[in-house]
């Protein structure tokens, strides 16, 4: 029974010593590039992104807003922005106005999203599977795959998406995808920005919604085309997965390199370092792990009232 009592006490120390420390609301936000825990707000740049689960992806909610803006006739140099440098890229905001960006998000060439030199918008080129972009280290730009299994995820159970359509499907996705959808992805119209030789304008804010992936139509019939997605805001609940020409300027959303994984559904998953996988959410210890079935306090009041439960947690275990 001392035996027993000892185990008792040690479970309750280690509980006290993973304690997660609760911030205020107005603390700051963790760097994008540190954040672990998908579904609360991350810092990149000086802006606030909050992010979301679907399926087991990790989102922006936002579209990427960073760098500098440049006008309606101007183009991104041949530098190719630098990684984890934010302030090196060049962006567009719909009519000239950083207001939209601020609210929308910039508007990027396929090359500026990619992280590429803008000479690249006109040649055939690749890039890796996890293509860091302009995003935050830990995010890369989406590739056309990645946006599938998005999209597949939300359709409509019973109907069918192809990943290698080139018009609209995945029915039942778009509605869940726009801002105000079930999904919490929350698409809104930026606009964007075309180039048509010497005339470049503004335009499609309402009713396109146009997204970036990394991945270049290599089989388009020209060079400098690569895929993207695109939804109707409140009039299509499907999805449209077509080419778009690299030198246009679209929205970037920024998905996690890390897929979702949690909660855990039962307290011996948080034993011998397997609270160490979970990132949603996340724990910094055994304790933090144990101490998310305490929470509504029932588990806590078995440990108490049933010895033989506690007799099953060994120190080996624990430890």
């Amino acid at each position: 029974m001392k035996n027993i009592k000892t185990q008792k006490y040690l479970l309750v120390l280690v509980l006290l010593a993973g304690a997660i420390v609760i911030f205020s609301k107005g603390a700051m936000a963790a760097e994008c590039s540190l954040s672990r825990t998908c579904g609360k707000p991350c810092s990149y740049g000086g802006v606030l992104y909050n992010t979301v689960i679907i399926g087991t992806q990790c989102w922006f909610k936002e579209n990427l807003n960073v760098g500098t803006m440049i006008l309606n006739l101007e183009i991104p140099d041949n530098t190719a922005p630098t990684v984890n440098d934010p302030n090196t890229v060049s962006k567009w905001c719909y009519n000239d106005s950083a207001a939209y960006c601020n609210t929308e998000g910039g508007l990027y060439t396929w090359a500026e999203t990619n992280a590429l030199p803008n000479s690249y918008n006109y040649t055939s080129c690749s890039v890796p599977t996890l293509n860091q972009g302009i995003c935050p280290k830990g995010w890369h730009v989406p590739s056309d795959g990645e946006f599938y299994t998005l999209e597949n995820y939300l359709t409509t159970p019973g109907q069918t998406c192809d990943p290698t359509r080139g018009d609209w499907g995945c029915s039942g996705a778009g509605n869940k995808l726009i801002l105000g959808g079930s999904s919490g992805f929350d698409a809104i119209g930026a606009g964007n920005h075309e180039t048509n030789g010497d005339l470049s304008f503004f335009d499609k804010r309402e009713p396109s919604i146009h997204f970036w992936s990394s991945s270049p139509c290599l089989n388009c019939s020209n060079y400098g085309h690569s895929y993207n997605r695109a939804l109707i805001f409140g009039a299509n609940e499907t999805v449209a997965r077509s080419w778009t020409i690299n030198a246009f300027g679209l929205s970037v959303r920024c998905l996690s390199d890390t897929a979702v994984v949690g909660p855990p559904t039962n307290w011996r998953q948080c034993l011998k370092k397997g609270w160490k996988i979970f990132n949603n959410p996340t724990f910094k210890s055994l304790g933090d792990c144990l101490k998310y079935f305490l929470r509504d306090k029932k588990i806590f009041d078995k440990l108490n009232k049933n010895e033989s439960l506690i007799e099953e947690v060994s120190i080996k275990e624990l430890f």
